[in-house]
């Protein structure tokens, strides 16, 4: 890790002040134009106090610490956890005005102030730690500190506005160190160490150097007649060490005597003579950025020292936040800090990846590509390359390194060489150059020169979207179906043929792409077409979503790879894998989950194999074996999201060229690291209960202590973060209580916490992990925590409670037995009562049941069966009597004649009580076979069971007849009365119930028209004779 930090004091900001007069003068421009450096930037709305930014430096596990004159923060890639000064609060930052801050071999902060000295920064327990170098001010002020450096374990290098000390860390003591040359007090601005051990220290009155013991300061003389104040030094990966002046920029290669001036690369004066050097560091290696006042950045190639700027540009948002440029910083990950005048802006320079932004209406235009959408792209054979954009013609371009040099510009227009309108389409011959546009398709000479049209088919103003040419001939893909041009002859050259339709479609072609032999593969927004141009024969592969034996989407642009499948993006559904698998036929294979965007634009193959496809929302790198797809968005370096279909090119030296919308990408594979490094997962923020934990203590990598939540503040909530800045709020992250938690327990980026409430006592250890931007998961980190429990959760506690209840248990058990017995006693005399009630209470619903089955059967004034009974009575004999052979039985019916007569003149009571005595008359007369029953009001109904000749049904009727003339007396007065008596005979008379009662009932009616006091057989056929 490289740190250059900011160099502050009141006799510095005078200088600054006065150079901020000097007239503006802009530095050359040249013709070609370097990549622009993408900045991710940080100011006060993600919680910066102070947008000028003094210094930076990254502690041991990895958090970025800013100073400003509001004091440090400390970032961790979601938001600023600020410290200042409090008057009277112990451990808290000394002072708010930050010079100069280090990172020591062990991985502690150090910070440097203007009037308090050096504070050292405690982790594990979350203060600072004061030391006063001496030489105080008459106002009681220690001197600014402007470096530092470790030379040993216990042992710190401390550069003051009066000179260098030596600090033992452990005792807190001070070592004034001389310096041999040195005139009166000496402002030590700058310190590095080199490998053999020599010192480095740049001071207001030039470069001092030690010896390989560290010690014994010496000015050096490398500058020539001049001796520079010295703002800032540098030692690269190369030994070579780079000098930031007052006034200008210097190398002092190895073992080289004199230092080299860094003079400003083009025409005209190098304004970097005369700036001032703010800060230094290496970007990547071999690149070294100078950060000036007012100006930007200053990027140096170490090897040839051509340089170029790097600017802040208030049309793009990822440009450099400001150009005053006071601090540079390259993290352990290789990415480059800039704390400027405007907050702080993060790049990663060797990525592998540059961006051209085009030219805007508020951008400056010099060396910008003219138009801000680059829609199609072809290569020369030169290495140059053709950029088609999207409303001012076109434009011939070199990639030289990472600059991209402007050559040719042909305009579009009204009275321009093409006519207004996108550019869709670009191809090249060995000669000339084919230009497809919304009117027809354009030629020009292979420099831009002779600008003509293309004799145009019948219809005019057709927009072509595709051309492709091959051994002489243009296939030209147009809104009208496929066209062909044969340039295969001289004089084709010169004078043009009409084009040819191909008879192969009428739909709007929007891609072409040629296969060995004589197969053309043609592109529309329904299908895809494999032509052969010999036979002219087609095969069509239909757009059809549901069908995995068809394409998902319509196709964006085709690729044949190196083994001859094809490769195709889709509007809408991924990629797609061609495979030829026999005749007119091809395997399918659809690729979308993983892809940054379902709508692919361009896909090309890199050098290594692997397919790089532009998307709407990044790239996706596919390996053509595995299928595996890798995502690069704009935290990998990608500025330009979207991209423009079929607008992609392979540069002559490997590299990949993407037109999107808002400018040019050029990606060298080589150089694009797939698997980035996961970063750390650290703790930054602890709480338990309501009382703060310094988070540090758990980030130590020997383990974390333990954490002890006590019972009266069960609560905890830990935030954790994973240190990597390139795509925060891509990281995944998780969380998982051991002991507790079945299962990781998933959070979000916006609230990376772990919290929990009234956890039961006892040992758990909490593991938390995180992912970087592509989703690879780092190490977990562990904390142990002790649950602590209540008074009345001890073990003593717990011991007593168990014999205390014990000893309950056993008088409970004595008491509960004595009680059982007696209770045992009175539940056997409640049984026996309560047996007696339910067997009186069974007697009663039997009795009531028995009383309405009688109810529900008798008569209830005479006691005898009434019709419901009588009836199941001769259901159950007719069931007899059929099973038996139709065994007769005889109904007789009888009526009391003139029974209204009785009523009318003894009234009912008397009635009733003469229909009590006919009943039990009769009763007493018939059989127990045999069921009377009163059916009506003064009707009865006898079934004889037994079969019956006349003889004795004679002899039954008169019986019958005999009971009921015998008078009954009422008030001693003698009341007689008859029967009239009907009979019917089964089978004889009727088959049913119905039938022979209806037959009784006849004979009865007969008995009846003869007057009563008689009875009579049911007959049909005989002559009614009724018997007396």
């Amino acid at each position: 890790m490289q740190a250059c930090q900011a160099m502050s004091g009141v006799s510095l900001r005078i200088i600054l002040v006065l150079l901020c007069l000097l007239p503006a003068v802009s530095f050359a421009q040249f013709t070609a134009r370097h990549a622009d450096v993408i900045f991710e930037n940080l100011d006060r709305s993600q919680g910066l106090p102070s947008p000028v930014v003094q210094a930076m430096a990254q502690d041991g596990h990895g958090f970025l610490w800013i100073g400003t004159g509001s004091g440090l923060s400390r970032w961790d890639g979601y938001h600023f956890r600020n410290y200042t000064f409090s008057v009277g609060v112990p451990g808290t930052l000394p002072d708010n005005d930050i010079y100069s801050m280090y990172t020591d071999p062990d991985g502690t902060l150090w910070a440097g102030t203007r009037s308090r000295g050096l504070a050292r920064y405690e982790s594990s327990l979350d203060r600072f730690q004061t030391f006063l170098p001496p030489g105080k001010d008459r106002d009681n002020n220690a001197p600014a500190v402007y470096a530092m450096m470790a030379t040993s374990q216990n042992h710190l290098l401390v550069g003051t506005r009066i000179g260098l000390d030596q600090l033992d860390t452990a005792t807190g003591k001070f070592v004034v160190l001389p310096l041999q040359g040195a005139v009166g007090q000496i402002a030590v601005l700058t310190l590095v160490k080199a490998p053999s051990g020599r010192i480095w220290a740049g001071t207001n009155q030039g470069l001092f150097r030690s010896n390989t013991n560290g010690t014994d300061f010496r000015l050096q003389k490398l500058f020539g007649s001049k001796q520079p104040g010295i703002w800032r030094l540098l030692l690269d990966h190369a030994g070579s060490l780079w000098i930031g002046t007052t006034s200008g920029a210097y190398l002092l290669r190895q073992f080289a005597t004199q230092a080299v001036a860094i003079h400003e690369s083009g025409p005209g004066p190098s304004l970097l003579d005369k700036e001032p050097i703010d800060a230094i560091c290496e970007a990547a290696p071999g690149v070294i950025w100078l950060g000036t006042f007012g100006q930007g950045i200053v990027a140096v190639n170490a090897t040839t020292l051509r340089t170029h700027r790097i600017t802040h540009d208030p049309a793009f948002p990822t440009s450099l936040p400001n150009n005053t440029v006071v601090t540079l910083l390259t993290d352990q990950t290789g990415s480059v800090w800039a704390g400027t005048a405007n907050g702080v802006g993060r790049a990663n320079p060797n990525s592998g990846i540059l961006t051209f932004f085009g030219a805007t209406d508020t951008s400056s235009h010099a060396g910008r590509i003219p138009d801000s959408d680059v829609t199609a792209i072809s290569p020369e054979n030169d290495g140059r390359f053709w950029l088609g954009l999207n409303e001012n013609g076109i434009e011939l371009v070199a990639l030289r390194g990472n600059r991209l040099q402007p050559i040719r510009h042909i305009a579009a227009g009204l009275n321009a060489p093409l006519p207004p309108g996108q550019i869709n389409a670009l191809t090249t011959s060995k000669s000339s150059l084919f230009i497809g546009t919304s009117n027809w398709v354009y030629r020009a000479g292979l420099d831009g020169n002779r600008v003509t049209p293309l004799p145009q088919p019948k219809d005019t103003g057709i927009r072509v979207d595709a051309l492709l040419y091959e051994n002489g001939t243009l296939w030209i893909g147009s809104h009208h179906g496929l066209w062909r041009e044969d340039f295969s002859t001289p004089s084709a050259t010169i004078h043009p043929p009409s084009p040819v339709a191909v008879p192969i479609t009428n739909l709007e072609i929007t891609v072409l792409a040629k296969e060995a032999g004589n197969d053309l593969w043609v592109g529309t927004a329904h299908e895809l077409f494999r032509y052969d141009t010999a036979s002219h024969e087609a095969l069509r592969i239909p757009v059809d979503p549901s069908n995995p034996n068809a394409l998902p989407a319509p196709v964006t642009s085709l690729l044949l790879d190196r083994e001859h499948r094809l490769w195709a993006t889709t509007w809408g559904g991924g990629v797609c894998v061609l495979s030829d698998t026999g005749p007119d036929h091809y395997k399918i294979r659809r690729l979308l989950h993983g892809l940054p965007n379902a709508n692919g634009d361009d896909i090309l193959q890199a050098p290594d194999g692997k397919l790089w496809v532009s998307t709407d929302d990044g790239f996706a790198i596919i390996d053509p074996h595995t299928y595996s797809i890798h995502a690069l968005r704009q935290a990998d370096g990608i500025a330009i999201p979207a991209y423009w279909v079929k607008s992609g090119v392979s540069t002559s030296d490997g590299r990949l060229a993407y037109g999107g919308d808002g400018g040019l990408t050029v990606i060298d594979p080589a150089q694009v690291r797939i698997s980035q490094p996961l970063s750390p997962v650290v703790v930054t923020d602890v709480l338990v209960g309501t009382k703060p934990y310094p988070p540090d203590i758990f980030n130590a990598a020997s383990g974390s202590p333990l954490l002890n939540i006590p019972q009266d503040a069960n609560r905890i909530a830990i935030e954790f973060s994973s240190l990597d800045y390139s795509g925060a709020d891509r990281n995944l992250y998780e969380y998982k209580l051991d002991g507790f938690d079945q299962n990781w327990v998933k959070t979000t980026a916006r609230r990376r916490v772990a919290s929990y409430t009234n956890l039961p006592p006892g040992d758990y250890v909490l593991e938390l992990r995180g992912s970087n931007h592509n989703g690879a998961w780092g190490k977990t980190r562990s904390i142990r925590i002790h649950v602590m429990p209540a008074w009345y959760q001890t073990v003593w506690m717990k011991l007593g409670m168990l014999l205390l209840l014990l000893l309950l248990l056993t008088a409970g058990y004595r008491i509960s037995t004595a009680y059982m017995r007696a209770r045992q006693r009175e539940l056997e005399r409640r049984v026996e009562l309560r047996t007696a009630e339910l067997q009186k209470i069974t007697e009663e619903l039997q009795e009531s049941r028995r009383q309405l089955e009688q109810i529900a059967h008798t008569d209830p004034l005479t006691g005898l069966p009434n019709r419901r009974m009588f009836s199941e009575h001769f259901r159950r004999l007719l069931a007899t009597s059929r099973r038996q052979q139709n065994r007769s039985f005889t109904l007789i019916l009888f009526d009391l004649d003139k029974f209204k007569d009785i009523n009318d003149t003894y009234g009912h009571d008397a009635g009733d009580e003469w229909l009590k005595i006919v009943a039990e008359r009769i009763r007493s007369m018939v059989r127990q076979s045999d069921c009377f029953a009163r059916v009506g009001g003064d009707e009865f109904a006898l079934l004889v069971a037994d079969p019956i000749n006349g003889h004795g049904i004679r002899t039954l009727c008169e019986a019958l007849a005999a009971c009921v003339r015998e008078p009954f007396f009422v008030n001693a007065t003698a009341v007689k009365t008859t029967f009239s008596i009907g009979l019917a005979s089964y089978p004889k008379d009727g088959e049913d119930e119905i039938a022979l009662f209806k037959a009784a009932d006849i004979a009865l009616y007969r008995a009846k028209r003869a007057g009563g006091n008689c009875w009579h057989c049911y007959s049909p056929a005989e002559v009614e004779n009724p018997q007396r």
